[in-house]
């Protein structure tokens, strides 16, 4: 059947069809920030439309049913650390094939060994982000930690505390600088997003996990 469009009519379908096809990585980008919205949806309460703690009734379910459960972890919302449970939410979104965990050090010591498709690499100024990108660093008795020490605990096989958030998205501000959307969980007892530039991650962050 011939499809017509008259003239001056825009006609959605005939956009749709001429529309150039996405590439794989900005339909793994629209997964992501997808599942970002979502993330940020379920943490907010529809009440007050203000963001929740873990112990709210709403966050608890969502975090113990949802965020644990899709790690394969039966956790306390209070009790149990999620950031790790929230960012491997995060990376199956963009990583269809991504192996989550309740616990960082699992998935960044299985980047360092080359096991899936993300890959360990230090950061530097000249360093380029994406979308999709895991950053890690340090918590408690690995607070301050840099990349070598990263490395040689995935060498050894150990697991240790650690945190990590992942970039959701970009972008280029007023003045021309690319920044990056970062998201997170367990911070302040809340889901988080920071937008960042490149020189504040390189201070934060001992390394990253990217593709």
């Amino acid at each position: 059947m011939r499809i017509l469009r008259r003239a001056g009519v825009a006609d959605p379908y005939m956009d749709d069809v001429n529309a150039a096809p996405i590439s794989e990585r900005e339909e793994r980008e629209m997964r992501l920030a997808m599942a970002a919205a979502n993330q940020q949806n379920r943490f907010t309460n529809p009440m007050t439309q203000r963001s929740m703690k873990e112990d709210h009734p709403l966050a608890k379910r969502y975090i113990e049913d949802d965020l644990f459960a899709g790690v394969g972890y039966d956790g306390d919302s209070v009790e149990n650390p999620w950031s790790a449970a929230t960012v491997s939410d995060l990376a199956k979104a963009f990583d269809k094939d991504f192996q989550g965990s309740a616990l960082h050090a699992d998935y960044i010591n299985r980047a360092f060994e080359g096991e899936g498709n993300y890959r360990a690499d230090n950061i530097n100024k000249r360093t380029d982000f994406k979308a999709g990108d895991i950053l890690f660093q340090g918590r408690g008795d690995t607070e301050g930690d840099r990349y070598r020490k990263f490395k040689k605990r995935a060498k050894d096989g150990e697991r240790y505390s650690s945190h990590s958030d992942m970039i959701i998205g970009t972008g280029v501000d007023a003045d021309g600088r690319k920044y990056y959307d970062v998201q997170g969980g367990n911070k302040g007892d809340k889901l988080y997003q920071k937008r960042m530039y490149a020189d504040e991650i390189n201070r934060r962050y001992a390394g990253r996990l990217t593709q």
